[in-house]
């Protein structure tokens, strides 16, 4: 799972490298139009990458209260 994850953050980053490029064009050309649509993909980008580091979060936290759990027995 480790290694999925870490692909699919891979993959994240260079989409959002992608959509700044197109909004930074957008920004420098005075399309609006094309500005906000980059800035709402960099956006679900961005929410799509926190949601996995918060499930890895997670996971972390549950092996730790594991291993605390076993060291105490």
């Amino acid at each position: 799972m480790h290694g999925e994850r870490l692909k699919h953050l891979r993959e994240l980053k260079a989409q959002f490298d992608t959509a700044h490029q197109r909004g930074m064009k957008a920004l420098t050309t005075g399309d609006y139009v094309a500005l906000d649509a980059a800035i709402r993909a960099e956006k679900a980008i961005l929410d799509e990458q926190s949601a996995l580091i918060k499930e890895q979060e997670v996971e972390i936290a549950a092996k730790l209260k594991r291993a605390r759990h076993a060291s105490d027995e």
